[in-house]
């Protein structure tokens, strides 16, 4: 497994009314693949991307002749990206701690042949840059990362389960944790806390990657997530089967502005407002997210707004209840995506920009009834939403 680190910075034209994009992308065949995204956002102001370190871990490459790492910027104008520099690259092995549900805490050392049994021990033997490996298994604990910027990575999410036992949040990041620090190909479940009862992050953004959240519980704000002054980065990431009071699936709090990206929210429930998202003086964007089968029996079954501007791009939001989108405050920016019921079914007195390239049709989701929300291959929203096509074509319905 190798770890890639590189200082960056990234410029875009100050005076640019339209989002940029920086994409690290590696190569270990044919086909490239995204490693990191970083956003010059034109409606928050910040199009500037200070020179700072960064990095992306690469695991499971087996026997590898070559890696084309690449650099590649992108967005509506690509005349309004003034500058990007890149500096300092290096690719390193990575140290690594091990644990299995057959090691010992007692007698382990963290290698691959004497692994600790929980991974809180692993992290506590650990320092920034290092790896925490789990095999697969379940493990019944609640972790801290105690502001260590480490990459806790589980063998697979179907198979690698972190049970909070309803003892609290599952996952802690509060001590300023960067995007060097990483949680990836895990099941998150079981947890209770009152606020964020799968995960918790406050005055920090970690780089969530291939995560289930699902079955956790607030008894405030965010049952799946909660952010809090967080930039956190989330990539290939399903929040289902969460509640709390406000933001079943996710609540974004004040200064957090977040992306999302191929991320599945569905079947959350919320008993005051936002059944699969709320947000409050926050503002994360959305690229090709899927938020469907969400309820609240207060406002936005889908998302709730307040004081809060988004951005949603080539995004699905279906069957929400009672309605889509909420907004109280804010703005909320829509292209490309397909919202049931268009502008109608975005309540509230915020604004709406509802830009180029929006549908309303029915997104034919293969087997919604068994949460398979891959989409028929005669969809007019393929290339929206977090999950391509997964089945032949349907009747309209």
């Amino acid at each position: 497994d190798l770890k890639i680190t590189f200082d960056m910075h990234f410029d875009a034209w100050s005076g640019t009314t339209t989002n940029e994009y920086l994409y690290i992308e590696y190569c270990t065949g044919s086909d490239w693949e995204n490693a990191l995204t970083f956003l010059a956002d034109a409606e928050l102001g910040a199009v500037d991307i200070p020179w700072g370190n960064n990095s992306f871990l690469l695991t499971g490459l087996g026997d590898l002749d070559t890696l084309q790492i690449r650099f590649r910027t992108a967005g509506t104008y690509s005349y309004n990206i003034n500058s990007w520099y890149v500096d300092n690259v290096s690719i390193q092995l990575a140290p690594f701690w091990y644990v299995a549900t057959t090691g010992s805490d007692a007698t382990g050392d963290g290698t691959y042949t004497n692994p600790f049994a929980t991974i809180q021990t692993a992290i506590d033997s650990s320092s920034d840059g290092d790896v925490v490996s789990v095999a697969a298994g379940t493990y019944v604990e609640n972790i801290d990362y105690n502001g260590k910027n480490i990459s806790v990575i589980g063998e697979d999410r179907e198979t690698t389960i972190i049970d909070g036992n309803q003892a609290g949040s599952v996952v802690t990041f509060e001590n300023d944790e960067d995007s060097t620090s990483v949680l990836s190909s895990f099941t998150i479940t079981n947890g209770s806390g009152y606020s964020g009862g799968g995960i918790f992050c406050a005055n920090s953004s970690p780089t969530l990657l291939n995560l289930t959240i699902s079955g956790n519980t607030s008894n405030s704000t965010g049952g799946g997530i909660v952010f809090t002054s967080s930039s956190s980065s989330l990539v290939n990431v399903a929040i289902t089967g969460n509640t709390g009071n406000v933001g079943g699936g996710i609540h974004f709090n004040s200064a957090s502005s977040p992306s999302l990206e191929n991320v599945m929210i569905s079947g959350n429930t919320a008993s005051q407002d936002g059944g699969g998202i709320s947000l409050f003086a926050a503002s994360p964007s959305f690229t090709n997210v899927t938020i469907t089968g969400n309820t609240t029996t207060g406002n936005g079954g889908g998302i709730f707004c307040g004081y809060t501007t988004i951005s949603l791009v080539n995004c699905i939001l279906w069957e929400n209840f009672p309605q889509e989108i909420y907004t109280n405050s804010g703005t909320v920016n829509v292209i490309y995506s397909n919202i049931q019921g268009g502008e109608i079914n975005i309540g509230g007195s915020g604004g709406i920009n509802w830009g180029e390239g929006n549908i309303t049709d029915n997104p034919l989701f293969c087997d919604s009834d068994n949460n398979d929300y891959t989409l028929a291959e005669n969809s007019t929203s393929i290339g929206m939403g977090a999950l391509g096509v997964g089945c032949d074509p349907m009747d309209g319905g």
